[in-house]
């Protein structure tokens, strides 16, 4: 474990962002690149992962929507 971000949101030295429950049950996986250049913030309830030019919008009230945002 690299950092969290209260206790449901941990970015892995393996390169994964995870969002999990309570119980500790992962609900959603993002791969990034290289978890050294990546940012994570929560902002009005969606996370957002910036990692290799790209922006990952994630609604933290429905986990599947995510939104991807090409950076040039």
């Amino acid at each position: 474990e690299i950092s969290q971000m209260w206790d449901v949101i941990y970015l892995l030295s393996d390169n994964r962002i995870i969002m999990v429950n309570d119980k500790k049950e992962i609900l959603k996986e993002i791969k990034v690149k290289n978890y050294k250049e990546t940012g994570f913030l929560i902002y009005k309830d969606i996370l957002y992962v910036s990692s290799d030019k790209k922006i990952y919008e994630v609604p933290l009230n429905n986990l599947n929507k995510v939104k991807i945002v090409e950076i040039e």
